[in-house]
């Protein structure tokens, strides 16, 4: 018995990083956020590294009125859904940061 089957090619492995990129950007946004609430890190990293992201956020950073998008409500509470309390993502351009919100959580 002999195996025909031959090993995956570029295109194969093309398509897993493409795919692996695709899916774990979004996803490793939550996890920075949460690191960075409870140490502080990557203050200035995370709204280079996540900028399209942080854009579709829209207003909750003080981007203008144009970015703000339905996906808005969606990607603040994967931000927070680590975080315990009353924290809210805050910043803007180049800052990213928490802070006490106390009020209408309606964006």
């Amino acid at each position: 018995m002999t195996s025909d089957r031959k090993k995956p090619g570029l295109t194969f492995w093309a398509t897993v990083v493409v795919v692996v990129v695709l899916v774990g950007y979004p996803l490793s946004f939550g996890p920075a956020c949460w690191v960075n609430h409870a140490t502080g890190i990557g203050t200035s990293t995370i709204p280079i590294v996540y900028r399209p992201i942080v854009r579709l956020a829209g207003r909750q950073w003080n981007y203008p009125k144009f970015y703000r998008t339905r996906w808005n409500s969606i990607i603040v509470w994967y931000a927070r859904l680590g975080i315990r309390g009353d924290d809210w993502p805050a910043g803007g351009y180049d800052y990213f940061g928490w802070a006490i919100f106390r009020g209408d959580t309606t964006w």
